[in-house]
């Protein structure tokens, strides 16, 4: 498949069934009214019932993240083992898969984020930002920095940030994959198999693997555009978003993700 067929094929697949993606609509829907009652304690003057409702939001609120990040693992594993039919919520199997990519994905980014910590304190960065904290709650806002501080710290911190958003980039690259062959095997122990995974984009080539995950980025860019722009029209625009343009997004994103690993297969 190619690569106009494989975002013409996820967008085909993503609105072949609007019954199953609104019912998805439906949790986020509810998880985005739930965040909105502890206005109801704020309008009362009621920090126990605010603090409370607020609880349950955030509850919610993770369950139904869950329950996405499993799902989209099961559009990719449908997608690799080739059923091309929108698959039903199983809201238990669903929780427990986002569970393992949840894990997973922090386990790719916490090894950048060791890495460019490990340089910062090398570099000295930590040291010095540190120092530059203790001088503003030491002499207030208007503390005068020293410029040697500032001058040994500015550079570095601007190439610090590139080397992490490099490695982001690179994890996010090899995170994509990994979840596609734990969703292939249903095991997270093969979302931690690099050697694998290395062969993987080998065979789907790193300059193709390259140029899909920059299209694929930049199509969920101007989805997400449009969805900030709908999002601003008052009510219809908040349903619009949390009913029809993130399952959407997530539907499309996971088929897409599937596409590219099958790629390796064939």
């Amino acid at each position: 498949m190619n690569v106009k067929n494989i975002f013409k094929d996820s967008l085909n697949y993503s609105t072949k069934d609007w019954d199953k993606l609104l019912t998805l609509g439906v949790l986020f829907f509810i998880g985005g009214l739930l965040s909105l009652f502890p206005t109801i304690g704020i309008a009362l003057n009621n920090p126990i019932l605010t603090q409370l409702l607020t609880t349950i939001g955030n509850i919610v609120a993770l369950i139904v993240v869950l329950i996405a990040m499993g799902y989209a693992l099961l559009v990719v594993r449908d997608t690799i083992n080739d059923f091309n039919e929108i698959p039903e919520l199983n809201l238990i199997k669903n929780i427990f898969d986002g569970i393992k990519v949840f894990f997973v994905s922090v386990i790719y980014y916490v090894i950048a984020l060791v890495i460019v910590t490990l340089i910062a304190i090398g570099t000295g960065v930590i040291n010095n930002v540190g120092r530059i904290i203790l001088i503003y709650l030491t002499y207030g806002p208007d503390a005068v920095i020293p410029s040697s501080i500032l001058a040994n710290s500015g550079d570095i911190i601007v190439i610090i940030i590139i080397i992490w958003i490099i490695l982001v980039l690179i994890s996010t690259l090899f995170l994509a994959i990994a979840l596609s062959r734990m969703a292939k095997t249903d095991s997270i122990k093969a979302a931690f198999e690099l050697s694998n995974i290395f062969a993987d984009i080998l065979k789907i080539g790193w300059m193709n693997y390259i140029i899909l995950a920059i299209l694929h980025m930049v199509i969920l860019a101007i989805f997400f555009v449009i969805a900030i722009i709908i999002s601003i029209i008052p009510f219809i625009g908040f349903v619009t978003v949390l009913l029809l343009i993130i399952p959407f997004l997530i539907i499309f994103n996971s088929r897409t993700l599937g596409l590219i690993y099958k790629k390796s297969i064939e």
